[in-house]
């Protein structure tokens, strides 16, 4: 049963007999489908016995298995350097917004950056993705905090419209009586308020808008809407008072009596003697 015939080259008896050659773990292998004969076989041998171990130009060889810890470090560096890492962690560069849009208190803390930066070093990342990456986080951040704001004010303003939904329903705002209401809330002002709100109000012409419908003008004048009924209230008790006052004769109340009207848990306001 020749294997090679008269001319070198390889007879049926060869193909058929080449998977025992090659044994198990070969025997599905078509490296020897277009070798014919010996010379051919020869002289690919030899072709392959000279790369071994020679280092590819502009190749970066993955370790063995028994690559040592210096290799496999050395061999990630390679590729870190292929894909960009930097040499030194002060050569990565992080994305910066132009400071003047960035919100109040909003910084950049340089020893994060510093940390991380040394990590990035450490696993061979490429610089363009920090920099790529340290933008997408800061765009993140900065959406988050303009949609809490946005829930914020949204919060603010419907606590605010159902304030005035309360007072526009409530009988003491009805109609004519929001004018003369929100006048004898400034009579209270004047009577009770400090000179800086005083100035406040005057500044924001709230003298001028007596309407349910500018409340928001009181608010930005330092008055919130929910205290709006308070003094209100003081005001009537205080006109009250003043008609009683002014009323003369055994009916007339004593300034005694007005303080603890108006005072009735503090004392220490009613005039002595």
């Amino acid at each position: 049963m020749p294997l090679i015939d008269d001319n070198g080259a390889f007879t049926e008896d060869f193909k058929t007999a080449l998977p025992t050659f090659l044994g198990d773990k070969h025997k599905d292998s078509k490296s020897f489908d277009d070798i014919p004969d010996v010379a051919t076989l020869a002289k690919r041998f030899a072709d392959t016995k000279a790369m071994v171990g020679r280092k590819l130009e502009n190749v970066i060889q993955k370790p063995g298995e028994d690559a040592t810890p210096e290799q496999i470090a050395a061999y990630r560096q390679s590729l870190g350097r292929e894909l960009g890492a930097a040499e030194s962690p002060d050569k990565y560069e992080f994305f910066h917004a132009d400071p003047k849009t960035l919100p109040d208190g909003w910084t950049y803390n340089a020893e994060t950056e510093k940390a991380i930066a040394a990590l990035a070093h450490k696993h061979n990342v490429p610089v363009s993705f920090l920099k790529e990456a340290s933008e997408a986080m800061h765009k993140a951040q900065f959406a988050d905090y303009q949609q809490a704001i946005a829930n914020q004010q949204a919060a603010q303003d419907k606590a605010f419209n159902d304030e005035v939904n309360f007072l526009r329903t409530n009988d003491k705002w009805l109609g004519d009586a929001t004018p003369k209401n929100l006048r004898t809330v400034l009579k209270t002002i004047e009577n009770f308020g400090s000179d800086e709100l005083k100035a406040k109000v005057k500044e924001a012409g709230l003298y001028d808008k007596v309407s349910i419908d500018n409340l928001k003008d009181w608010e930005k004048a330092g008055i919130p809407i929910q205290n709006i009924p308070f003094l209100l209230n003081v005001g009537m008790k205080l006109q009250g008072a003043e008609l009683l006052q002014g009323g003369g004769g055994a009916g007339a109340e004593s300034e005694l009596d007005k303080a603890k009207r108006l005072h009735p848990n503090r004392p220490e306001l009613w005039p002595k003697g």
